[in-house]
């Protein structure tokens, strides 16, 4: 244990290392690039510094001081005649008349050197795309783990296991490649993909504004493998604690399934499809298990085949019966589309058995299990629509649900509506109790027209850790409509106490309930945890790894331009920038994944710094290039005054944004953003 405990102590240590060289050298390069062409033009280059503020270490050689300064934050090349942080060096007339001040050479000459270092790194970062992808590199591929109920990409249609090949013209080939173009995209993304049953389909989807991330979005979840989660320090667990997964005492880490009950499952989809239509019977999993359950085994491990028997596993329940809320969306071509409203409110509903009552007769969260399984027979609805200067209407509808189990799409986050997806609507859960189930949790401890102010899911003291992770699960009903995601999350953490805040008649007290098993009521889920789906790919040819490395740098170059543009617009919020603290922690971050992500990393921010460099803002290599061509256009330099005044005001611009996102990186580790 103390040697896998100072091998990854060691193994943090060279990533920090790394990712500091890595980082410098795309620094450097951006500089070399200024310092060769000014010495080739006879430019003297008094200092070649890394970082800036003060010298903490230097060493002359000819002419040139080469230093190394306080603030890691970038660099710079000091020429004779020019000083980004004195203008008034430039407008010196005894520098001009030095023949190798920068003021002294030719317009053509100073455009080369300004936009040396922007060329630089847009080389270097090429060059870095085609060297991690020869080495390879691994990719979520850009397929649909689950959509979000209510979502855009819900109420269009996608499902699990359909592939999203192409964004407004541009090519997907990565989950990454998804949130980026849905993020820069314009007020519609035209979406286009291929179902999982391989028909295509086409899409004009209206991003909303996450709120918890500040982006655009459209309630796409990455796509997960078949085998069980792998790692060494016990973070990510194989199966959920108190399942019927974990109940059996066999599953690992590493393990990846094959069959169900004799039924060969190629990717998760067709397994949550089997185990949704076998959620009330026992079934029998067979894993395929390495000898190294590692994450990168070795090639000749000696693999074998593991049947394990898993009980259905219960739906744990509090026994409370909530009011119903309006719905809020309606999926294209569900048997609720073209009928029912965004907006109504389901009431009652019949069937051959007759009419129940929602939150009386009925729980809201049985009804996606309860219409769910009358698929293919006729259900009648009672709805309670609003109508402007009217009292509502009570209308009747009719439908015929499709075979989709309740429960099969589950809420994102803590003010997520409940999918039926049965019939292909989502709505919310009110946090107003209607009635308690006797004998249940909350039997005799909460009453009808309580409100439900809070819930906080703690663990026992006995559980280090389960699928919610070390920390307490809490939801604030005042501000989130989350009685759905707090029944999700009991299903995926059933060993947890709930706590709840609960009003009554002016007064506010908590209660603590123990969830228990609810009858001929079974989970889709039994536990099992799996891995994100990753593909490897790797070019052996060094003229297709160059191809696609153009290719991408291109790409990447009007990605920003895309991210500047809806920063300014507002579409993209300034809380999503990264100062130099987030920057070294992501850079960090992608090292422990290896050496070739890495590299693609500072690719990235190599094409990255030169883009923002030759931004047309004085102070900036492309705000002194805006200046020479106006030198070059005219034939004489800009306005002394002029060019000093705008000189300070981008000097200024550059300081307001390095404090800005200095301090929400800050701000990010102290948790308030």
């Amino acid at each position: 244990m103390e040697l896998l405990a100072a091998s990854t102590y060691l193994a943090s240590i060279l990533n920090i290392l790394y990712t500091g060289l890595g980082l410098g050298f795309v620094i450097f390069v951006h500089e070399l690039g200024h310092f060769a062409v000014a010495k080739w033009c006879g430019v003297r280059v008094e200092r070649f510094s890394i970082g800036f503020g003060p010298v903490i270490w230097s060493f002359i050689k000819g002419e040139t001081e080469y230093a190394l300064s306080i603030i890691p934050f970038g660099g710079y090349v000091k020429m004779l005649g020019q000083d980004d942080i004195d203008p008034n060096e430039m407008a010196s007339e005894n520098v001009a008349k030095d023949p190798r001040s920068y003021t002294s050479k030719t317009v053509p000459q100073r455009m080369a050197i300004i936009s040396a270092g922007v060329i630089m790194n847009m080389i270097t970062g090429t060059m870095m795309f085609c060297t991690a992808f020869m080495m390879g590199l691994e990719s979520v591929p850009s397929k649909v783990g689950g959509t979000s109920p209510g979502s855009p990409a819900w109420s269009a249609g996608i499902q699990p296991g359909d592939e999203i090949t192409e964004i407004d013209g541009y090519k997907i080939v990565t989950f990454s490649d998804i949130m980026r173009r849905v993020t820069l995209s314009w007020e519609k993304v035209d979406l286009r993909g291929v179902h999982h049953d391989g028909t295509e389909y086409h899409e004009i989807i209206v991003p909303f504004k996450s709120k918890d991330d500040f982006r655009s979005a459209i309630g796409v979840l990455q796509p997960y493998s078949l085998t069980l989660n792998r790692d060494a320090t016990n973070t990510f667990l194989p199966v959920a604690p108190g399942t019927t997964a974990a109940a059996s005492g066999e599953f690992m880490g590493g393990d990846t399934v094959q069959e169900v009950n004799g039924t060969k499952v190629n990717d998760h989809f067709e397994f949550t499809k089997q185990m949704e239509q076998l959620r009330d019977k026992a079934v029998e999993v067979t894993v395929l298990r390495p000898s190294n359950t590692a994450r990168h085994a070795p090639a000749d491990e000696t693999p074998n085949l593991v049947t394990i028997k898993v009980e259905p596993n219960p739906v744990w329940s509090l026994g409370l019966r909530m009011d119903i809320g309006q719905i809020s969306a309606i999926r294209k071509g569900s048997p609720a589309d073209g009928q029912l409203q965004i907006g109504d409110r389901i009431t009652h509903v019949e069937t051959s058995k007759g009419k129940q009552a929602i939150g009386t007769d009925l729980d809201p969260l049985k009804l996606p299990k309860i219409i769910g399984e009358l698929y293919g027979q006729k259900v009648t609805l009672h709805v309670k629509r609003e109508r402007p200067d009217a009292d509502p209407e009570t209308k009747e509808f009719t439908v015929v649900p499709e075979n989709r189990p309740g429960w099969s799409e589950s809420p994102f986050d803590d003010d997520s509506p409940m999918s039926i997806p049965s019939i292909g609507v989502a709505c919310h859960v009110l946090h107003t109790v209607l009635s308690v189930d006797a004998g249940s949790a909350a039997d005799g401890v909460v009453k009808p027209k309580d409100q439900i102010k809070s819930a906080t899911l703690t663990l026992p003291e006995n559980v280090k850790n389960d699928k919610g992770g070390t920390k307490p699960i809490e939801i604030d009903f005042s501000k989130k409509r989350g009685w759905p995601y707090l029944f999700r999350a009991i299903q995926d953490c059933p060993l947890r106490t709930v706590k709840l805040k609960v009003a009554s008649a002016g007064t506010e007290r908590e209660v603590e309930l123990k969830p228990k098993a609810a009858k001929n009521w079974n989970a889709i889920d039994r536990g099992f945890l799996f891995e994100v789906q990753v593909n490897f790919h790797r070019d052996d040819n060094i003229a297709t790894a160059a191809g696609r490395s153009i290719a991408e740098a291109r790409n990447f170059v009007g990605e920003i331009y895309l991210i500047l543009y809806n920063l300014f617009t507002g579409r993209l919020s300034l809380f999503q920038m990264h100062g130099p603290i987030g920057i070294v922690g992501a850079a960090v971050k992608v090292s422990n994944q290896g050496f070739a992500p890495l590299l693609f990393f500072l690719a990235y921010l190599s094409i990255n710094l030169a883009v923002l460099n030759f931004l047309p803002i004085p102070v900036l290599d492309g705000g002194h290039m805006v200046f020479l061509m106006y030198e070059g256009a005219t034939g004489r330099p800009p306005n002394e005054r002029v060019f000093m005044v705008l000189s300070y005001i981008g000097l200024a611009m550059l300081l307001m944004l390095m404090v800005t996102v200095l301090g929400m990186d800050i701000l990010r580790a102290f948790g308030v953003l």
